[in-house]
């Protein structure tokens, strides 16, 4: 295992991390998210071996609304929209370069997904599972 230092944002973190492996394929995972099932990590390894990239996400439940200026601007269609988890994959020399690119940005990139996309690669959803959680605030323990 070889460790490094990361940087002031998770992109240059993740970024020092990908410098540094030789695998053919790399996962992203954070660690807010403690309740990774493995078959959901055997389900986007598995997707890895036909795909450039894949991410776990789930379908929104609730009907999502656009907002400005606190009003509705747009309802849109739940039966499109899912909520990325964590871990997101690719293969390596593909997300290297995507990140190289990316850091040449002033775009604040929130995932790994959003980075390929912004450089044109498809990412693959792999259905998540709901369990999966982000524990950001305290409250996202209530259910425990």
């Amino acid at each position: 295992m070889q460790l490094t230092k990361g940087g002031d944002t998770r992109q240059k973190s993740v970024y020092a991390g990908l410098k540094l492996t030789a695998s053919p394929y790399v996962l992203v995972h954070d660690a807010a998210r403690p309740y990774l099932d493995i078959a959901d990590l055997k389900a986007i390894k598995d997707t890895l071996q036909k795909e450039d990239a894949a991410i776990l996400a789930v379908k929104a439940k609730d009907t999502i609304k656009t907002v400005r200026d606190g009003y509705i601007q747009k309802t849109l269609d739940r039966n499109n929209i899912y909520l990325a988890q964590t871990p997101q994959g690719a293969k390596s020399h593909i997300l290297k370069a995507a990140y190289e690119k990316a850091l040449n940005t002033d775009i604040p990139f929130t995932d790994e997904a959003s980075i390929l996309e912004y450089c044109g690669i498809a990412v693959k959803i792999v259905d998540g599972n709901y369990r999966n959680i982000k524990i950001t605030y305290k409250e996202d323990l209530d259910d425990f």
